[in-house]
């Protein structure tokens, strides 16, 4: 529908004539510029109304539809610290949709205002855009919005890992001590892209030179290691990716979860975050000479530009 004013051309001198459409309608509903407005049912009403007849009982006039404003609302998933304001939005939402128009909304990036641990922190989405096969016929009031989410502590070691070009990254070390049979250390990796392409990588666990034992050098009764990729955070770590003695070689990280995607990925994308959790288990069988004994573990991670 549109809503017109009515004129006359033709009345004579002061006579009390005038019009008015009993409906008006745009060509079709899309946004746009100078569309044309259809005018119907035009009748005329006055004193002198019954001087004069009308040529036509409809006309045309132009007019712009401009885009509804809607608004965005995000939530946020929590996550376990690891020292970035690097936040996650599970969901965007719109009010101010007309009908079963086809929008939806997502964010470019999202921020807590802080990396400390902390509850119903603020969380900042930005970037927000539209899409849709209506999303044409609508404008953001604001590409911005906020909602909260907590920073959790860890308590398991926590190591960070930035990628920042292809090639081995800088090794962390971790000492593992006084272990006992069927005893589990946890360490979580969280791995950031920080460059403008994406990466594949993998992951190498060595002795560090002069600080190995047997608790690193016996394959079958020595330290086993778990790996396990975590989506979307440090929440849910079960996706496993390999079980075996704990010094590996280049071991494959396969399709990280990143953070923001969704699902499984060739590889971590630019501004996305991997968590993956290592799992050291002393086996119930080792013996009193693994008891005491204490290695140095050396995690070398390496990237490779995804292709």
């Amino acid at each position: 529908t549109a809503s017109t004013t009515c004129s006359l051309s033709g009345v004579t001198g002061s006579d009390s004539v005038s019009c008015s459409a009993a409906s008006s309608s745009f060509a079709n509903a899309l946004v746009g510029n100078a569309k044309t407005v259809t005018a119907t049912g035009i009748t005329l009403s006055g004193a002198a109304a019954t001087n004069y007849s009308l040529t036509s009982t409809t006309a045309t006039a132009s007019a712009n539809i401009t885009p509804a404003s809607v608004t965005a609302s995000v939530t946020a998933a929590n996550k376990v610290y690891d020292g970035t304001t690097a936040a996650t939005i599970v969901t965007c939402s719109l009010s101010g949709i007309i009908g079963s128009d086809s929008v939806t909304c997502a964010s470019a990036s999202a921020t807590f205002a802080d990396a400390e641990v902390g509850s119903d922190k603020t969380v900042t989405a930005s970037g927000i855009s539209l899409s849709g096969t209506a999303a044409g016929n609508y404008a953001l009031a604001s590409t911005t919005a906020t909602t909260s989410a907590n920073i959790v502590a860890s308590s398991e070691p926590v190591m960070g890992v930035l990628v920042t070009m292809p090639g081995p990254i800088a090794p962390t070390l971790y000492t593992v001590s006084s272990a006992q049979p069927g005893q589990t250390f946890e360490v979580i990796a969280a791995l950031r892209n920080d460059a403008a392409v994406g990466f594949t990588y993998t992951l190498s666990v060595e002795a560090e030179p002069g600080q190995s034992s047997i608790l690193d050098t016996d394959p079958i009764t020595g330290l086993q290691l778990a790996i396990y990729r975590c989506s979307p955070s440090t929440t849910l770590c079960d996706v496993l990716v390999y079980s075996g003695p704990a010094i590996v070689v280049n071991q494959p990280m396969g399709g990280p979860q990143a953070v923001g995607t969704g699902g499984a990925q060739q590889g971590l994308g630019p501004g996305q975050f991997d968590y993956v959790s290592m799992r050291f288990t002393l086996p119930a069988s080792a013996g009193n000479e693994f008891q005491g004994a204490t290695s140095v573990l050396k995690f070398v991670w390496t990237a490779a530009e995804a292709l």
